[in-house]
């Protein structure tokens, strides 16, 4: 019974004793497992190992017909075994001691929710003392804190039910969500359980977001649900349903009233009348079109003036104000008839609220669409299956197989999954359930083809016949679990044989080796192995010194992921665990023979022999457009399936589709100080939690605009810069397909600290209860358009509302661990799940892709300088004006190369002491190039460059004015020059004119 009790009946008992009494004789069990009973039991007797005593002593009765009785009295002591033992104190260090109940139990089941000692020693115990951080503490109690497990387990373990408030068992710090804040005035049933806490709501609009539409009334008026998508009224009027004629009528505000009462409280009732274009007085009735909010001081004298927020647009929260009744009646004015009553269901549940883009806005405007619009196309061709009628009783024949009914007779066969065998499917078989996931190497391989060999291999090495093969794409497999089976090579698994899982891994477009792991297998008695593992795809192709020797037909290569393992990599026609075995390769010339039975086939081939043509994906047949990478299919899934890894600018099935483009101009001090940006794009859905996509963008050097495509719809879109500043770039309440988008990022768009914002007052509270002020901070601060806190960004839309979400604002700047940034650079990735790039942050002087070089002390070269500016196979006339100019320059000081400034100086100064102005000038111009060589500090800043460019040039100026510095001042080499280009003339002359 329950695992813990065994039944025994004595042969002599008829039947008729046994239906009136079902009592057994005697009661065994394990006393390994129940060892509190040691000390309540006799008459011990022992069969087949278990403690046998007296059912009796448990049950306090001698006989019982009731099954259900019997089943009872056994529950408290199965209870028993589960709380209580016989130990005095622990062996184990990492368990804790029950001191009453004497029983050892792991230290995660303190304070878990869950009653594991008889007298609640683990439950009444503060974990507190052992500072755990992955445990959560009560705010309210300094001993209580929780194990995960205790987190949003429907049962409050903190006093206030702090703990299941947390939505995400490994994130303690995302509590409330923002759309659960200040649900409104109806305070309806919020999915199972009622939501109270109106603290701190003043000023919190009646009719936001989250509330907008949802069918319950929130503000006193029901502004909240006017105007709603799915009413069949039109603008400002409400549904009124008459009962007695089963029609629905609608009711414009401004014939709605309320009537005036001298005095009235929460609990009073509301008369409400229609008034039809009559004449009211408005001393005794109240017009609900008069204003946009409705409070109590303006249908109750003796209410006093509500709390506002001074903006008549704006409707808070009211409490003082009666609430509306179950389906609230409207009475005719002017007589005492009812006209109907309103769609008003006070005891509706309230549903889950996410993210909402209402009155969210457009920002930037919208300027152009294309005039094609993508619409996502779906195959609508069936193919017609024949139906067969199999009873469902028959489907259980194979247990866990698949039933197949072949020939006349209707045989019976069953297919049987690699983890079953026998006729019917009914025995399991010994094997290793592996999990694994591969980790490429940042964005390496990203456009690559792998083929994945996984086989078990003995002691010695060899491999078995058993294997299985994964045609893996990091493009296409992000982040993919694999999921298989491995089966040892006999039935039944042989003890003396112990077994490890080797995997390798091939380019499926050269054929060529590129790794292997090495997987050991924990608990070979086991029948079945379940193995979980990431493996670490290598840059490279390693290459260490190796310890075996694998003869002239085989190389020693170390597993990646265990380097004290070694193993053997044979040649094409050669096995064994020194390779020292040929066997006749029978796999296609094209393809490459791993052993005499695995074949690694091209991308063209298929099949165990890789003689089987595969049409898709080749060079010839490329479905994938606009150079998309063409991946196949599995070919055991599907001969002809394949998809498009597509470039940045087009998506689609085969990359037929442009992304959506967006052009931003950067503010200066954006680009002065960083080189490159994230952006996050927010894609809110009306049922689901909001989705974040972030893509890195590298500022071009030579321009302060950036230009990114993107297939995915969003409605937010926020730059951050390394330093942790945020700028809201996009806007879209509804998504526009295909819009081509131009924007600015500007200082006035920037998202600040919203604590800078909220006064003493509202900082002395809680931080719980901060964003309930939210909203105030974007109505008092109107040319705010973001900010963010710790876990939120926030955004006011048009109503001046804070519609906030929540937002990590963690960076990994190690690129998960995998940094290869040099001199402290940090390491960005595009995408947190699956990244197709990754840029450095390089530090002060140092540039290049990976921070590999300093310009600190080196600027009298011209690398350093413009180095940023020149793009690679790029035409010289592409090129920015910078480098076009410095080639220019460069080219014409080239004539003087031969003659130094120093040079030029030692010799005019011997020959020409007398002239003292052509030394001062030269020793004017050349001091700029000396004060160049003792510049300490760098170019911080690529965008610098101009300026020592300049000086730079500015330091060749000496020996390029050598002609106007020597000659021009002295008569006689003035006479030279003259007399030399006179001959020259003459020469020319007598060369070329004489001819003619």
């Amino acid at each position: 019974m329950f695992g813990f009790f065994q039944f025994i009946y004595f042969t002599n008992r008829s039947v008729d004793e046994f239906k009136e009494n079902i009592l057994p004789d005697l009661t065994c069990f394990d006393i390994k497992k129940c060892p509190s009973l040691t000390n309540v039991i006799i008459n011990i007797t022992l069969i087949n190992g278990l403690t046998c005593t007296p059912t009796s002593i448990f049950t306090f009765y001698d006989q019982t017909s009731n099954l259900f009785q019997l089943i009872l009295s056994f529950n408290k002591i199965i209870e028993e075994c589960l709380t209580k033992g016989i130990d005095i104190s622990c062996n184990n260090s990492t368990h804790f001691h029950c001191d009453q109940s004497l029983r050892c139990i792991s230290y995660h089941r303190v304070q878990d929710g869950y009653l594991d000692c008889s007298f609640n020693e683990d439950e009444s115990f503060s974990a507190c003392s052992w500072n755990d951080s992955s445990r959560y503490q009560c705010s309210k109690e300094n001993y209580s804190c929780l194990s995960p497990v205790a987190i949003s387990n429907s049962v409050p373990d903190c006093k206030n039910g702090e703990d299941e408030e947390i939505y995400h068992k490994q994130d303690f710090d995302e509590t409330t969500p923002y759309s659960k804040f200040c649900l409104g005035l109806a305070q309806q049933y919020i999915f199972d359980d009622t939501y109270n806490d109106l603290l701190h709501c003043e000023l919190w609009p009646c009719d936001s977001p989250y509330v907008h539409c949802d069918q319950i009334w929130d503000c006193p008026n029901g502004v909240d649900e006017l105007n709603c998508p799915d009413t069949n009224c039109s603008s400002n009027a409400h549904e009124c349903y008459d009962s007695s004629l089963r029609s629905t009528y609608c009711l414009s505000a401004a014939q709605i009233v309320d009537e005036i009462k001298s005095d009235c409280d929460r609990l009073s009732n509301r008369q409400l009348y229609y008034i039809n274009g009559n004449t009211i007085n408005e001393n005794e009735y109240y017009l609900w079109n008069k204003t946009k909010c409705l409070y109590a001081n303006n249908i109750c004298l003796s209410a006093s003036l509500p709390l506002t927020t001074g903006d008549d647009d704006v409707c808070v929260y009211e409490r003082k104000i009666p609430k509306m009744k179950n389906r609230q009646s409207v009475m005719i004015l002017g007589t005492e008839r009812q006209l109907c009553h309103l769609k008003i269901d006070t005891m509706q549940k309230r549903k889950e609220s996410f993210l909402n883009a209402f009155r969210l806005g457009s920002f930037p405007e919208v300027t152009s669409l294309l005039s094609v619009k993508y619409i996502s196309r779906i195959n609508e061709e069936k193919t017609l299956q024949s139906s067969i009628n199999i009873n469902i009783s028959q489907t259980l024949f194979c247990h866990r197989g698949i039933l197949i009914l072949s020939g006349n007779n209707q045989t019976k066969t069953c297919l049987c999954p690699p983890s079953y065998f026998g006729s019917q499917c009914q025995w399991q078989n010994q094997r290793i359930s592996l999990t694994f996931q591969l980790i490429p190497p940042q964005t390496t391989f990203i456009s690559a083809i792998f083929q994945i060999i996984i086989m078990l291999i003995d002691r010695q090495g060899n491999k078995t016949d058993q294997y299985e093969q994964i045609v893996y794409s990091p493009s296409r497999d992000c982040r993919t679990k694999f999921h298989l089976y491995l089966l040892y090579p006999q039935r039944t698994k042989s003890h003396l044989n112990n077994y490890s899982i080797h995997i390798d891994l091939f380019n499926k477009m050269t054929l060529k080796h590129w790794t292997s792991w090495f997987i050991p297998i924990p608990f070979q008695f086991l029948p079945v192995n379940r193995i979980s593992t990431k493996l670490i795809i290598p840059n490279e192709r390693l290459k260490r010194p190796c310890l075996l020797l694998c003869g002239l037909h085989g190389q020693c290569m170390q597993y990646t992921n265990n380097q004290s393992k070694y193993f053997c990599l044979c040649d094409q026609k050669y096995s064994g665990s020194f390779c020292n075995e040929s066997y006749q390769c029978q796999c296609s010339e094209d393809s490459f023979c791993l052993t005499s039975n695995i074949c690694i086939c091209p991308l063209d081939r298929f099949g165990s022999k890789c003689y089987l043509k595969r049409s898709i994906c080749s060079l010839t047949n490329n479905p994938c457009k606009n150079d998309g990478i063409c991946i196949p299919t599995d070919d055991r899934i599907n001969l002809h399936g394949y998809s498009c890894f597509c470039k940045e600018n087009y998506f689609g099935l085969h990359c037929e589709v442009n992304s959506y483009r967006v052009s931003v101009k950067l503010d200066e001090a954006i680009t002065r100080s960083s080189s490159f940006v994230f952006i996050h794009f927010i894609t809110i859905f009306q049922h689901a939690k909001h989705e974040r996509t972030t893509i890195l963008k590298k500022i071009p050097i030579d321009s302060d605009t950036i230009i990114f495509y993107t297939s995915k719809q969003f409605n937010i879109a926020f730059v951050q810069l390394v330093n942790q500043s945020y700028y809201l770039l996009i806007v879209r309440e509804t998504f526009l397909l295909l819009e081509n988008i131009h924007g600015k990022v500007l200082s006035k768009q920037t998202c600040p600290y919203v604590k800078y914002f909220l006064n003493s007052t509202i900082l002395k509270y809680e931080t719980f209860y901060h964003p309930k002020y939210y909203p105030f901070v974007c109505r008092q601060y109107l040319h705010l358009m973001c900010f963010y806190d710790e876990t939120l960004m926030c955004v006011c839309d048009l109503d001046r509302f804070a519609n906030c979400f929540a937002f990590n604002h963690t960076l990994d700047n190690t690129c998960e661990g995998h940094n290869d940034c040099q001199n402290d650079g940090q390491c960005f990735q595009n995408n947190q799940t699956c990244p197709t790039m990754s840029i450095c942050a390089c530090k002060d002087c140092y540039y290049g892709g990976k921070c590999q070089m300093s310009n600190e002390g080196n600027l009298l070269s011209l690398d350093p300088i413009i180095g940023y500016y020149i793009k690679p196979n790029v035409a010289f006339y592409d090129q920015p004006f910078i480098i076009k100019v410095t080639m220019m320059s460069r080219s014409r000081s080239n004539i003087q190369k031969n003659k130094p400034y120093y040079q030029h100086l030692q010799e005019q100064l011997k020959r020409h002491k007398h002239l003292l102005i052509s030394p001062l000038a030269l020793v004017l111009l050349g001091t700029p190039r000396l004060a160049f060589s003792f510049v300490s500090g760098c170019m911080r800043t690529p965008r610098d460059s101009w300026f020592y460019v300049i000086g730079y040039y500015f330091s060749f100026i000496p020996p390029i004015l050598t002609f106007s510095a020597f000659v021009l001042p002295s008569d006689n080499y003035r006479k030279v020059f003259q007399n030399a280009i006179q001959q020259q003339i003459i020469r020319f002359r007598s060369t070329f004119l004489s001819k003619f």
